[in-house]
């Protein structure tokens, strides 16, 4: 009995610590980056923040179909084994270049802006940031916002086929998406320095929601189209909500107030993919839709109510 027990659940133990590992490894990089290079570009924000993250969204899509050449060769196992190898060097190779700017730092010819918004550019501890309700109303935010596009964008390539798209045509359209993602998060990481933070997030909802209502409605080939803006407009959330985090709470602490935030994130994408597993049982994509959009809508309430913090005592 015992080594029965032991055999059947030895392969979940072992999936659930690839994604552990893995995802505090991701995380470890992911943050980490982003704050060193708001850092240095304090008169960029929105932009460095966005090539960052537009990277990682594409590098998701040149892994995914490497993966798809490597598995039916290598194994599942040795492609991770070989993708592991990769990352170490290319990560160790690529920190040796990263370093924190001189305290105080300003690019040449820049001083800080007057406050603007209500942020007064100063510098939170984690566990300060803990206590304002901003932190907890941009975690709420960036959940509500993230499932709006996580609930669609799995859902792609079965929706396609139910449309009368080819098995090509719908393959394509989850390339299209990986890739207006990708440029989503590094378009409007720049719109935000210009247009404000709030106001992009505010435009950006609205898109997402009409534009995730409006798959129901486009036939066949046009679904690829809606597609590719849903995944445009998806991006411009992981570009804009790293620099709000840092324009709330300040670059110094922020690889550790950005990982709080992202717990948000990760609770909208296993409720939206819990979502998505059981109303694609029974392709009840319109249902899909209807509560994406009302997500995208909660995060719209959300963001508009969004005031940044009061100076510190």
């Amino acid at each position: 009995m015992l080594a029965k027990l032991i055999t059947e659940t030895t392969p979940w133990l072992l999936w659930l610590s690839y994604g552990i590992f893995g995802g505090f490894g991701m995380g470890m990089v992911y943050t980490t980056t982003i704050a060193v290079c708001q850092r240095w570009y304090p008169d960029h924000r929105g932009l460095v923040t966005g090539i960052i993250v537009s990277a990682l969204g594409a590098g998701t899509v040149i892994f995914t179909k490497l993966s798809e050449v490597v598995i039916p060769n290598l194994g599942v196992l040795n492609t991770f084994l070989l993708l592991g190898v990769v990352f170490i060097v290319v990560c160790s190779l690529g920190a040796c270049f990263i370093k924190n700017p001189p305290e105080d730092f300003q690019p040449a010819g820049w001083t800080p802006p007057a406050p603007k918004d209500g942020i007064l550019h100063q510098n939170f501890l984690s566990s300060e940031a803990l206590k304002t309700p901003q932190l907890y109303l941009v975690v709420a935010g960036l959940m509500f916002a993230s499932a709006a596009g996580s609930m669609v964008i799995p859902m792609a390539k079965v929706y396609g086929l139910s449309n009368g798209l080819s098995a090509s045509a719908a393959a394509t359209g989850v390339l299209i998406i990986g890739a207006c993602n990708a440029l989503g998060r590094l378009t409007w990481g720049f719109v935000s320095d210009n247009f404000g933070r709030k106001n992009t997030l505010l435009l950006l909802l609205v898109i997402t929601a009409a534009s995730i209502l409006l798959l129901s409605y486009v036939p066949n080939y046009a679904i690829l189209a809606v597609f590719a803006l849903v995944g445009f407009s998806y991006g411009g959330f992981l570009g804009v909500f790293p620099a709000l985090t840092a324009d709330f709470f300040g670059t110094k602490y922020v690889a550790t107030i950005y990982g709080i935030v992202l717990f948000g994130f990760g609770i909208g994408a296993v409720a939206s993919a819990f979502i998505v597993g059981e109303l694609s049982k029974v392709k009840a994509f319109s249902l899909a839709f209807t509560i994406a959009a009302i997500a995208a809508g909660l995060a719209f309430v959300i963001v508009l109510l969004l005031k940044a913090p009061k100076e510190k005592v």
